[in-house]
């Protein structure tokens, strides 16, 4: 619950706080009456978001108390969500509580993640050790899984790694991870034909490139940078953007 400060003017009289969503001189125009249109256009949700989503099947007390300890911790604002929705444009990290959803459930939430126009950042939250939720990890969007035995201290500092950039990953599920991907370079990587501008896009995914970026380098859409993945992925041979970093790490005349 955010409790909102109400002030008193110098004649004793007390005026409503602040509206978050709308500006400051909103308060000393009380009389005047928005329109119509004026009024969905400030109600409407805002696209740009900057912080940190957590998706959780139940907005509970235990839920708001994760979110706050998260906000707290990270220096970041956290917004409690129960379902996906293709509003949210960007944010720094995107947590998927495991805890009440089944298998499926999950993995219907992470590909909906996983197509989303613009790229998410995902972790796993109270994930269960040894199960099919480990599986999760090949997807590209995953970047950290905490088990439900994770303590505070951990959740922390692997939050803000996240947030740097980074990875986070238990040992042995990243062991475990390598094993199942790694591979002898094939021979017919060579005898692949690749156009200027698909290696080109194979150059940037090595380099780490988001579509945004390719995007803005090969001056067109994120709609066509996904028609050129498709096609790229689809001739070399891989699934994902993964697979296709993976695929094209040790080719140093790309």
């Amino acid at each position: 619950m955010t409790i909102k400060e109400v002030s008193v003017d110098e004649t004793g009289q007390t005026s409503p706080p602040e509206q978050d969503s709308l500006p400051n001189t909103a308060a000393t125009e009380p009389k005047i009456k928005a329109e119509p249109e004026a009024q969905e256009e400030a109600l409407a949700p805002v696209e740009e978001v900057e912080g940190i989503t957590l998706f959780s099947v139940v907005n509970s007390l235990q839920t708001g108390l994760l979110a706050n300890l998260i906000s707290t911790q990270t220096n970041l604002p956290c917004a409690i969500e129960t379902t996906y929705t293709k509003r949210i444009s960007h944010v720094s990290l995107t947590i998927v509580d495991c805890q009440g959803r089944s298998f499926d459930d999950l993995q219907s939430l992470v590909r909906s993640i996983q197509g989303h126009k613009t790229e998410l950042r995902v972790v796993l939250l109270n994930a269960e050790s040894e199960s099919e939720h480990e599986e999760l990890l090949d997807w590209p969007c995953i970047v950290g899984v905490f088990f439900d035995d994770t303590d505070q201290e951990q959740l922390t500092r692997g939050l803000n790694c996240m947030l740097n950039g980074e990875y986070w990953v238990p040992r042995r599920l990243l062991h475990h991870f390598l094993q199942k991907n790694r591979r002898a370079p094939s021979s017919r990587k060579l005898e692949i034909k690749l156009t200027k501008r698909e290696r080109q896009i194979l150059k940037l995914i090595k380099n780490g490139a988001t579509n945004s970026d390719i995007a803005k380098v090969l001056e067109v859409s994120e709609h066509t940078v996904k028609s050129h993945l498709y096609n790229v992925y689809k001739k070399i041979g891989v699934r994902n953007r993964l697979e296709a970093n993976n695929w094209v790490r040790d080719m140093d005349n790309i």
